[in-house]
């Protein structure tokens, strides 16, 4: 199974429901099962956005899963940014970077798992131990 590193919160957000859109400066040609996984470290430079952006979402960052796969959901489509920005909630534009030149990828299906220790990779990485996850249940 494919897999992507997301820093927190925004790894426990997609697993929550509260994130359908991955935004990245780039645009990949996988579709299909696709794994989150939340970065063991969040870097210096992005630890205050990190922490705002949980207290708007009303999460407790230091107590948010980390070197762990937290979700599984299906990569459905992906859409240049200036395609999805007025059809986006003020939580999901919150949630993203949604700057000219990006990509947004649709997550669906998104299904939180009981948190899963793995090391993490750049770009899409495989998880191999894809069987071994214990879904937690379907996110709305």
């Amino acid at each position: 199974m494919k897999a992507i590193t997301l820093w927190q919160p925004w790894a426990s957000m997609v697993a929550l429901g509260l994130k359908k859109v991955e935004t990245r400066s780039w645009g990949p040609r996988h579709r299909g099962p696709l794994a989150i996984h939340a970065a063991k470290s969040i870097p210096m430079g992005a630890r205050a956005m990190a922490r705002e952006i949980a207290r708007q979402f009303d999460l407790d960052l230091d107590s948010l899963p980390r070197g762990k796969i937290v979700a599984v959901c299906v990569l459905d489509s992906i859409k240049p940014t200036d395609e999805l920005v007025n059809t986006l909630s003020t939580a999901e534009l919150l949630a993203g970077d949604y700057t000219d030149g990006r990509w947004g990828w649709i997550l669906k299906d998104v299904r939180k798992v009981i948190p899963f220790r793995v090391k993490g990779g750049q770009s899409l990485w495989t998880f191999k131990q894809a069987g071994e996850l214990e879904l937690v249940e379907e996110v709305r």
